[in-house]
Formats: structure tokens, sequence, C-alpha cells
């Protein structure tokens, strides 16, 4: 479409005697606040000049009368279609309705409301623009979830409280959303746990690791977020920090809050499993123990799972528990272990769960809610099954067929490198380090223990027979 002549628009300015230019002013400021809401760092587009949204919304009634004097001048005086000034006000009004779509998307987006008016949406926005950018959480305020993720087309950080969620990319403007806007269907797990889609917001978040877990963080949130501060809470399940090991293996595996209840005990972890955390593990260094600012974090998240009622309270511990990569025991799955004055032993099966020095809450709990029983009582020691014989010479049989694979390989090649003495050689790792984490060590110095005993099989044929008794499991 072709811009109206000149001459043409300097005759209307003379005819509608000012009008002409607030109308012209009009589509310069439509058109210049079309691309900044339009632009992916929209909001520090507004904020860069505040006064084009404050000018827009003073003069829109004023611009109203003019149009409608200006549109029945044009009806009176019959325009002809191809009047430069009717082009003019169609091409207004199309900005305006552009205009307006964008100005209640992107206060949605940011606020999750929507104004009532173009008028109403130009003052929310405005409101935000002045506002001071959603910063991070402060000491005080407690932090339920904090992490990084990947969002399009940035990566960035997200932080949820008790009372908004607080995304903040690299590039682009953060968005903060108050929890007390959405509701529980509002969260959508992307499908194979990979992100996570907040509707209203447009915003889907990215992570393989960390997507149901701020799923299930932000569903039990919501859930309690509506409830009356003065909700009673449940006053039967007691909290402590907790580590978990393994059988021979003392030291700790994993820190976190011990969950402790009607419903059994629980592991609420401070971290996910890293690959740091497993190179640590396999390098004989011990889990960091929980921190304070750790324990407040979940201490918040035990606090709002004690407003749900009791059947939602276990199926909203047992999601989150899941998502955090914790554990979970039913009170008929774990048992009261062998206890020291200052640490609270359990275990189930291989798997101990330690409560160094436990509060009195969480024995009076147990005293409401005893575990299945004392794994150091007879009875449950007489069902106990015993070892067979390929437990009790697993490690002999490990070592023996991987020396046996070593000679083997003599047979078709005269020098190493072939199928048969690889195999050899990773069935004596695998036995070695099976052994040493048996033993309560790590696997590393079954490694490299390997690493020297394989080559020694070519010199000392001998040295198995001297091994034989000390590879004989540890008894328990």
């Amino acid at each position: 479409m072709s811009a109206p002549t000149a001459p043409a628009l300097e005759s209307l300015r003379r005819q509608l005697e000012g009008r002409w230019e607030r109308i012209e002013r009009a589509r310069e400021r439509y058109t210049r606040l079309i691309q900044q809401l339009s632009s992916f760092r929209w909001q520090s587009a507004l904020r860069g000049q505040p006064e084009l949204l404050k000018e827009t919304r003073e003069h829109e009634a004023e611009l109203t009368e003019v149009l409608a004097y200006v549109e029945h001048r044009a009806r009176r005086e019959q325009w002809p279609r191809e009047h430069p000034g009717l082009r003019v006000l169609q091409e207004l009004r199309a900005q305006r309705v552009k205009l307006e779509a964008l100005a209640h998307q992107r206060l949605a987006q940011a606020t999750l409301r929507n104004g009532a008016s173009f008028t109403e949406a130009l003052s929310g926005l405005e409101s935000l623009t002045l506002a001071l950018p959603p910063r991070p959480p402060g000491a005080d305020d407690p932090v339920l979830f904090e992490d990084w993720m990947l969002s399009w087309p940035s990566p960035g950080r997200v932080w949820l409280t008790p009372d908004r969620l607080l995304w903040r990319p690299w590039f682009g403007d953060p968005i903060q959303v108050p929890l007390a806007a959405l509701q529980p269907e509002a969260v959508t797990l992307l499908p194979g746990w990979i992100g996570l889609h907040l509707k209203r917001m447009g915003l889907t978040l990215f992570s393989l690791s960390y997507a149901e877990t701020l799923t299930s963080l932000l569903r039990l949130r919501l859930r309690t977020v509506n409830m009356a501060h003065g909700q009673p809470q449940a006053n039967d399940v007691a909290t402590s920090p907790a580590y978990c090991h393994r059988v021979n293996h003392l030291s700790p595996e994993r820190w976190g809050l011990g969950v402790f209840g009607p419903h059994g005990a629980a592991l609420l972890p401070a971290h996910h499993r890293t690959f740091l955390g497993f190179f640590l593990r396999l390098v004989g260094i011990q889990a960091r123990a929980l921190q304070p600012a750790e324990l407040r974090q979940l201490e918040s998240l035990v606090e709002h799972l004690r407003r749900l009622p009791p059947g939602e309270r276990e199926h909203a511990l047992r999601e989150l528990t899941r998502a955090r990569d914790g554990r979970f025991w039913p009170l008929t799955g774990f048992h009261l272990g062998p206890s020291t004055e200052q640490d609270l032993v359990f275990q189930s099966g291989k798997q101990y769960l330690v409560v160094p020095q436990p509060p009195s809450t969480l024995h009076d709990v147990l005293q409401q809610h005893r575990p299945a029983g004392d794994i150091r009582s007879p009875e449950l020691r007489s069902l106990q099954p015993g070892n067979s014989w390929f437990q009790e010479n697993k490690f002999r049989l490990g070592i023996a067929g991987g020396a046996a694979l070593f000679y083997a390989s003599a047979l078709w090649a005269p020098f190493p490198g072939n199928a048969v003495s690889y195999a050899g050689y990773a069935l004596l790792a695998w036995t070695s380090m099976s052994y040493t984490k048996h033993r309560g060590l790590t696997v590393l110095p079954g490694l490299l223990f390997s690493l020297v005993f394989y080559p020694l099989l070519t010199c000392f044929p001998l040295i198995l027979v001297f091994m034989w008794g000390s590879l004989k499991p540890k008894q328990q």
C-alpha cells in the first residue's frame, strides 16, 4: 500500500484543524510500542522509554474522540476508497488492534492477569515497567528449589520459594510468577521427563535431571498455597539430618533429611546424584554433611507436607522422594538396626539409614509408629538365609576365571591383544572391584590391584594358591 501524497495530507491538516497531527503522533507511538513489545527483551525496551507507555495511555481517550470525528466526517463527505485519509485511518486501526493484543499477551505472561480494557493493559505494563526487576531470593527468603535449567533460547537459573517462581535467563528479561495466581493443572511435565511447561506464561524449562523435581515441588506448593496459615499441622511427623550407606561401606553415601511418621521413613537428599559425586565416592572421599542452608530448604518442604491431609501427605512425600532421587521405606519395610548412644540406625535389606544424635521428637514418633522389628532379635536372625556355595566362593571363581582366560589366550596367540585376554582382564577387574567394595572400600583399589595383578600372573602362576584363603567373603 502506497503512502499518502504530501499535498493530500497537508490539505487534511488544514481541514481538520490539528486533529490530523494527533493521529500522526499516535501512529508513531503505536509503531514504537509494537516494536518494543515484539522484541525478545521487551521489558528492558519498555524500561528504556518509560514515558512512551504513559503518553499512549493518557492520549487514548482523546484519540478515540478524534477517530470518531474524522470517521464521521469521512462518511458525511463520502470520501472515496482511494482517499489518503481513509488509508491512514485503516492502518491506525490495524496498529491499534495489534498493539492491544500484544499488550494483553505481555501483561498476562508477566503477571498472569489481563487488563479488562486496552487502557488498563497499558496501565499494567506501565506499573510493571516502573517496578524494580525481580531479584533472586534473599537470605531470609526460604528457597525450595534452585538450579540451572534451559529455556529457549537461553539457559538460566530458576528459584522456587513458598510465594513465587523466578526464572532469570542469561539473555532476556527475568520472569516472576506469584504462586497464588497458578493452579495445579497449570504445571505440565513434558513426556520423557525432559522438562516442564507453565501454561499462560508460555514458559518451558528443560532439564533431564531436575524437571520432575521442580514439577513435584510446584504441585506440592500449589496444593497448600491457598490453605489458611492457621491450618493445623501434623505433629506425628519428625525430621532429623540423616545419611544412608550400604553394608560393609560405613562412610556416608548420601546426606539428607530423614522424615519419619505413620508412612514409615524417607530420606530427602540435599542434592541429586552427579558425576562429580560418583567420582568422589570412587576415590574414597566421603559425602559432604548437610549444610544449614540445605537443612532449612528441606525443612521448608516438610512444613508444606505437614499441612496436607494424611492420605495426600504420604502420596506427596512418595512423589517428592522419587523426584529428588531419595529413598522411601514403608513402616513394614525397615527395621531398627544396631544403634549406639549417639546414632540411631535403621536397616532395610543392604541399606542402612543413620540418624546422628536423634532429637527427642523422633523417639516420640517411633513410640507411636514402631518399625517392623529389631534385626538384633533372635527371631529375626533365624529368618536370615545363609550364604550359598556360590556366594561363599564368587570372588575366588572370578579371580580363577580371569586367570584361566589369560592362560587360554596363549593357545590362540603368543602375544597379548586378542579378545580372550581382554575378556579375562575384564573379569579380573570386575571381580577385584567387587571384592574391595564388599570389604568396605571403594572400587578404585580393586581397579588398581587388577592392573598390577594381571601382569604378575605371567611370571608367578602360583600366586593364586597363596591368595585363595584371603578371597573368602567377609562374614556379617
